[in-house]
């Protein structure tokens, strides 16, 4: 038992599959679509934008937080933020308590570090997606770093 679905919409005149969608929580990993006879028309694996994929999320949970993100029966969600180029792509791992309290953790999805870790919650604290208010998104949706380019002066041999 564990928290990847599988969902299958079917046609209802050929009665064939023309959508297939794999999630992880409410993460969705794999989109497929087909045609009225069954046939492939467009593919989109996700996972492929994330040099951590959701097995080694979860391997990385389990080890460094002790948490075990792939039960179906715990309040845990699992996201991905990377919906702004300006900042790292992250998972966010939000286990909910009671009274709107809960722990956010964020993990960078291209290295597994893990950048924010924090019971947080009760009215205004709770993070919520897309809020531009949260006092919190710096810590858990970190920009990128700049590169610097270095111009050397007078760099001619003689």
């Amino acid at each position: 038992n564990n928290a990847f679905t599988e969902r299958y919409a079917y046609s209802p005149k050929t009665k064939v599959c023309i959508t297939y969608i794999k999630e992880f929580k409410s993460t969705m990993l794999v989109l497929k679509k087909y045609d009225e006879q069954g046939n492939l028309i467009k593919e989109e694996n996700y996972e492929k934008r994330y040099k951590i994929s959701i097995e080694k999320l979860i391997e990385i949970a389990k080890e460094k937080l002790s948490i075990d993100i792939n039960s179906p029966q715990h309040p845990i969600d699992v996201s991905r933020y990377d919906y702004d180029e300006k900042r790292i792509p992250v998972y966010v791992i939000t286990i909910a308590y009671y009274n709107g309290f809960g722990r956010t953790i964020s993990i960078d999805a291209n290295t597994g570090e893990i950048l924010f870790d924090k019971e947080i919650g009760g009215g205004d604290e709770f993070i919520i997606e897309y809020n531009s208010e949260d006092r919190y998104l710096n810590e858990y949706y970190p920009l990128k770093k700049k590169k610097r380019n270095y111009k050397l002066k007078n760099t001619k041999k003689k």
